[in-house]
């Protein structure tokens, strides 16, 4: 039996799992600190992914991966960033709630 790759594992496991935990937190089911310990522990395999295919992209032309300011969720900029990263892109991850200008200088110091 094989192994799921990093795109696999985020599409088939991990954002499932981060929908569904937010899904039960909205419905009233799970409290916030359950949510916030189950998206935690999802994010860090994310990032771990993401890291683990960035790596083998040295060199490569880089993609600022961001979301603006008042944006705190983070799944969907860290399954863009994989799936880039898979692809072939280095990875210039900035995270979530980032202000414009910085995302901009970031960018156009990464060129």
């Amino acid at each position: 039996m094989g192994s799921l790759s990093s795109s696999e594992t985020c599409e088939t496991v991990l954002l499932p799992l981060l929908a569904e935990i937010g899904e039960s937190w909205q419905q009233g089911t799970l409290g916030v600190a359950a949510e916030h310990f189950g998206t935690a522990i999802l994010r860090r395999h994310m990032h771990a992914l993401v890291q683990s295919e960035a790596r083998r992209n040295a060199g490569a032309p880089a993609i600022v991966c961001a979301s603006l300011e008042g944006d705190l969720h983070e799944g969907g900029l860290l399954a863009f960033a994989l799936r880039a990263a898979v692809l072939g892109w280095g990875i210039v991850y900035l995270g979530p709630n980032t202000p414009l200008d910085e995302v901009v200088a970031t960018a156009n110091r990464t060129l």
